[in-house]
């Protein structure tokens, strides 16, 4: 009995030996575990863990350079985006330097023209420039009356209705003293 017990041991003991050496080898390529190979496994496991640190420190490095390269194209853009601002200032600012010339301009001729017509209303008789004065819009008036010398405004004022004298006289200051 003892012989058929130790022929059952040898089998299975045989039978757990290739398990084992299926498990150790695993499709990884090993050879057979002995006590003297446990260095050697210790090795193997190193070697492993350093290559999964590999592996993740070179994944982290591509995210890394997708990254740096959107940044790239990003400051490319802005870079972009910043000329055509530039340019779009650069525009507007000679739009309005333009413009300002034209305002300039404009006020310019309107002062010639007021000018022009004080020097007609200076010409006429009095009365006659009183009434035209009289029924022109305050503006207007006050901006003839500004280019006419002082004692013409002081007669021109007294031909007027007292009323329409005193609006005009008082727009009259108000002018005055907004130019002051």
């Amino acid at each position: 009995m003892e012989s058929s017990n130790r022929g059952r041991f040898t089998r299975t003991l045989a039978s757990l030996v290739a398990l084992a050496t299926l498990i150790v080898a695993g499709g990884y390529g090993l050879k057979i575990a002995k006590a003297s190979d446990a260095p050697q496994l210790s090795t193997l496991h190193q070697e492993r863990a350093e290559r999964k640190v590999l592996l993740s420190l070179e994944e982290r490095r591509r995210t890394l350079e997708t990254q740096a390269e959107e940044l790239t194209l990003r400051e490319a853009r802005l870079k972009e985006a910043t000329e055509e601002l530039d340019k779009r200032l650069a525009s507007l600012m000679t739009i309005r330097a333009d413009l300002e010339s034209l305002l300039a301009a404009e006020a310019s001729l309107k002062l010639k023209k007021y000018k022009d017509m004080a020097r007609i209303h200076a010409s006429m008789p009095t009365q006659k420039s009183a009434d035209l004065i009289a029924s022109m819009d305050d503006t207007t008036a006050i901006r003839i009356l500004n280019n006419l010398p002082k004692e013409r405004v002081a007669k021109t004022l007294s031909k007027m209705k007292p009323e329409r004298a005193l609006e005009l006289s008082e727009a009259f200051i108000g002018l005055s003293k907004a130019k002051n």
